[in-house]
């Protein structure tokens, strides 16, 4: 039962069994082929009897007991009938208000097609006794021009033609409106009915025995131009006759036509000579020897000449649909089978209704190209002469798109080196070099070594065209070259086992060659950005700024390594700095002060001496002129060796020159903040604080406090009892206790060291006998 309808929109969706797009197609004219509308079976049927008609009103389907009604574009379903035995004839009037159904039982319905009301049910002859054998032949039903709102039908069965008038249709719509359903019925009973015989006694098909019945006995199909009578016989002939005289006037008789239609670009025939030569002849052609389930050929022949315009196969349960003389559309009711060899040849489980619009072969093509048919677009447009270029263009863009959402899952790796190859393969059929430039460069190729190919099939097929004896190279080859530049750049700086097509475009297209060297720097990248920095330098150099430099230098990220940080800003960023931007020189110095200071809290293990380490790059750095470059930066250059920051990292340096020796030397350790505070008595008295044991003071007095002292021309004596006295006066007003007498001890212990014992000297330092500590004069 053909239950499920489902109507289509757009065109042909290319869905298996569906598209026609592996059927022969053949002529000099090119028709659009879309699918409109597709009726399904839930289960297979063998040669289903097929038919439909379009009408002004209305678009009717007929499979076996099935009766399908749409609107005439299509687009909405009006009615859906299933009745007792096969439909025979269909016709449709009242602007599509009432339908018209002639069963294979005799039964002739009337049915009122809003309300799905049936009005009227008559037997007009009986059912023939060969099932095969259509009880109605043909149903025509159109206005009476005498009457107004009334109808006349003809109807052509088996064995007689009947003629019935007086159908008053408006009024039976007019009941309906008013829901007056007796009355309705009641309408058709005032109508006269005549029978129509052959007459052999005359020649032809009329009214008592006008015609000879032989001359045109079993005739499937009339289509009436004129004077000119298209006759189809029942062995598939098709003839053509003089109206008024009937005689035959020419036959295809090699021809095997099982259905026909007849199209015209001409408005009204101005003369019947004339108007046959615009006509053009649809038909369903049956091969010699037809059998079921062969292939029929849907054939367009130009009329008189019978040239074949158009040739497309069709499966064997196709169908014309019957309408009149149009100018343009051809309808094709065609029953598909899906693939499973278990059912016969010809078994149907889907209808499909096609509609087949001459088209342009730039607009055919357009659509080959929109469906991804590209052999089949590529066939064609060297068939019709079209630019053959273009579908390989739009191919190779396409298997770009393919490309982007491939990966490098192994499961995924043959199908991607499937498409890497598609693309080359494309590409050498290509002759535009810019387009092949283009599609070398924005590709996504998926593995470093595909990229490389790539690029190098680009450069290769440039220089081949380039001039030799002109040193210039074109635009195009110097994009490859700049590609394969940035492609060796990103595979020092990340390697190939970080390449992707995503991450590689983007390297690719960016502009700001710094942007990555910032970036590389804040994630700790160092030898990274180094590498970029050095491969880029040259094309960011006369753009360079003080703006620049200073997100340089904030983006190097901390903690860092000192070994690979200072041999770059030596050798390469301060040189670079003072080349280009000697006032730079200012914020160089500054951002090394600060970054050499907070290596005491990022760095402590390391420090003073990392500290040192970082600040001397400044002044170990080389310089232009000892590069071989020109010296006239020296002057500018020298502007700045005396700025307010350049002094300050100099003192820094010196600072942490002398912490280190402090360290080293007299093993005392301060931090950076609390010696920039001191002198070098305070730095004397530092050292005595940090003996915490009085009985240490005299031995490190020895080593360490007294080479510092004699050092740096301190005068030994005197510091000594200067200390005593610091001592005193920061101790004895935190002593809580009377026997808090650790500081007295450390006194005791450094008056130890005087050397000078002679009473004045001496008597400046006593103890009392209460142990308290005093201080002469």
């Amino acid at each position: 039962m053909w239950s499920d309808i489902e109507l289509l929109t757009s065109d042909d969706t290319g869905s298996g069994y569906l598209s026609v797009g592996s059927r022969k197609e053949h002529g000099t004219a090119l028709y659009q082929v879309d699918l409109l509308a597709k009726i399904s079976s839930e289960k297979a049927l063998l040669n289903p009897k097929i038919q439909a008609c379009s009408l002004s009103d209305g678009f009717i389907i007929v499979a076996d007991q099935s009766v399908i009604l749409l609107d005439s574009v299509c687009r909405s379903l009006q009615l859906h009938l299933v009745f007792d035995t096969e439909v025979d004839v269909v016709g449709l009037c009242q602007e599509g208000k009432f339908l018209l159904v002639g069963e294979r039982s005799g039964n002739l319905h009337l049915i009122h097609v809003t309300s799905k009301q049936t009005l009227l049910t008559n037997a007009f002859v009986q059912k023939a006794n060969d099932e095969n054998q259509r009880t109605y032949r043909n149903l025509v039903i159109e206005k009476d021009g005498s009457r107004e709102g009334t109808y006349y039908m003809l109807l052509l069965t088996n064995n007689g033609f009947f003629c019935v008038t007086n159908l008053q249709l408006v009024k039976i719509q007019q009941a309906i409106e008013k829901v007056d359903f007796d009355t309705a019925k009641k309408g058709t009973g005032n109508c006269a009915f005549s029978k129509w015989e052959p007459d052999a006694s005359r020649k032809g098909m009329t009214v008592k025995n006008v015609s000879d019945a032989e001359i045109i006995q079993g005739a499937k199909k009339f289509q009436l131009i004129d004077n000119l009578l298209f006759v189809l016989d029942t062995d598939n002939v098709l003839s053509l006759w003089d109206i008024y005289t009937l005689t035959p006037i020419w036959n295809w008789p090699s021809l095997h036509i099982e259905e026909f239609l007849l199209t015209t670009e001409a408005d009204s025939p101005s003369s019947v000579t004339w108007y046959i030569m615009t006509l053009t002849l649809i038909s369903l052609l049956l091969e010699p020897g037809f059998l079921p389930g062969s292939i029929k050929n849907l054939m367009v022949y130009s009329l008189p000449v019978m040239e074949i315009l158009y040739s497309l196969e069709v499966s064997s349960v196709s169908s014309l649909v019957q309408r009149g003389i149009s100018t343009d559309t051809i309808y094709l009711l065609e029953g598909i089978c899906k693939s499973d060899p278990r059912l016969s040849e010809d078994s149907v489980s889907v209808l499909v209704l096609r509609c087949l619009t001459e088209a342009l072969p730039e607009n055919r093509l357009s659509r080959l190209l929109h469906k991804h048919r590209f052999a089949e677009a590529e066939s064609f447009a060297i068939q019709f002469g079209l630019d053959v270029e273009l579908v390989y263009k739009v191919k190779a863009n396409d298997i770009l798109e393919k490309l982007a959402l491939s990966s490098l899952d192994t499961h995924e790796q043959s199908k991607w080196q499937k498409l890497v190859n598609e693309a080359k393969e494309n590409l050498h059929k290509i002759q535009d070099d810019e387009f092949v430039v283009n599609y070398c460069l924005e590709a996504q190729w998926i593995t470093y070594e595909t990229t490389q190919q790539m690029l190098n099939y680009a450069k290769n097929r440039l220089l081949k065209k380039e001039d030799k004896t002109i040193p210039v190279y074109s635009d195009g080859l110097k994009e490859v070259l700049r590609a394969h530049a940035k492609l060796t750049t990103f595979y020092g700086a990340f390697g190939p086992e970080k390449f992707s097509a995503s991450s590689w475009i983007e390297f690719l297209n960016n502009e700001d060659d710094l942007r990555d060297i910032f970036l590389q720097l804040r994630e700790g990248n160092l030898v990274c950005a180094q590498y970029l920095w050095l491969r880029h330098r040259a094309y960011f150099e006369t753009r360079f700024d003080v703006k620049m430099l200073e997100n340089l230098l904030n983006s190097i990220s901390t903690p860092v390594s000192l070994q690979k940080l200072c041999p770059w800003l030596k050798n390469d960023v301060i040189p670079f700095v003072r080349r280009t931007i000697p006032k730079g020189q200012k914020i160089l110095a500054k951002w090394l002060e600060q970054a050499a200071r907070n290596l005491e809290l990022t760095d402590k293990a390391n420090w003073p001496e990392n500290g040192l380490q970082l600040a001397e790059v400044f002044f170990t750095a080389e310089k232009p002129n000892e590069l071989g470059l020109a010296s006239s930066w020296r002057w500018s250059s020298l502007d700045y060796q005396n700025t307010e920051e350049v002094c300050q990292l100099r003192t820094l340096i010196n600072n942490l020159r002398e912490l280190i020796t402090l360290h080293r030397k007299y093993n005392c350790k301060l931090a950076l903040s609390d010696f920039e505070k001191e002198n070098t008595t305070t730095i004397v008295f530092r050292m005595f604080d940090k003996v915490l044991a009085p009985e240490l003071i005299s031995s490190v007095f020895e080593k360490f406090i007294r080479v510092y002292m004699r050092e740096h021309d301190l005068q030994e004596e005197e510091l000594l009892l200067l200390y005593i006295e610091d001592l005193l006066k920061r101790c004895s007003s935190k002593s809580t206790s009377l026997f808090d007498t650790a500081w007295e001890a450390k006194a005791m212990a450094v008056i130890g060291c005087l050397s000078d014992t002679d009473p004045p000297a001496y008597t400046r330092a006593t103890a009392t006998h209460d142990g308290n500590f005093c201080i002469f004069s």
